[in-house]
């Protein structure tokens, strides 16, 4: 069932805030709710973690800004730690998770027709030992067939999972 606000219409946001008579006060509440789904999910068994979820005061920053896209592509995170392409770990002790999303999480939200999976790009995303992602960005493919993030070679830690036949020259 669509979103809909208090008047029973169907709302274009799924994210806006119900009611602007009540602004959100420090403790984010009434935005955390809106993204229960990326509190806590599965992923793969990586560096001790299994459980993984998406920053919620980051999401309710990016609400405050107005930035969709960038919240629209955090319900596309989850496919990424649970079928990532490849996770490096980041001289910073950071695991940079990289992979093309199914769209799953995301359709199970009921947000697929609002989420563009972009082609030829990846969805790179940060996660701190911890579990939490607090940054995702879509980045082009490497021209080297790779599969992986543009210039993968230079800019990502050493790799430490992959579902990609590595070649050895």
């Amino acid at each position: 069932m669509p979103p809909s606000n208090h008047s029973g219409e169907e709302r274009n946001n799924p994210y806006e805030v119900l009611s602007s008579a009540q602004p959100i006060q420090s403790g984010f509440s009434a935005e955390f709710s809106m993204f229960e789904a990326l509190r806590t999910f599965p992923g793969i068994q990586i560096a001790a973690l299994s459980q993984y979820g998406v920053n919620l005061k980051k999401l309710s920053s990016l609400a405050k800004s107005s930035q969709w896209q960038e919240i629209f592509a955090a319900y596309l995170i989850p496919d990424i730690v649970l079928k990532p392409t490849a996770v490096w770990q980041e001289p910073n002790e950071t695991l940079c998770f990289a992979g093309h999303p199914s769209g799953d999480f995301a359709n199970s939200a009921h947000l697929g027709r609002q989420i563009t999976i972009l082609e030829n790009k990846i969805l790179v995303c940060f996660v701190s030992l911890e579990g939490s992602v607090s940054y995702w960005v879509w980045e082009n493919l490497d021209s080297d067939g790779s599969g992986f993030p543009t210039n993968h070679r230079i800019h990502r830690g050493k790799l430490i999972w992959t579902t990609k036949v590595q070649q050895h020259s």
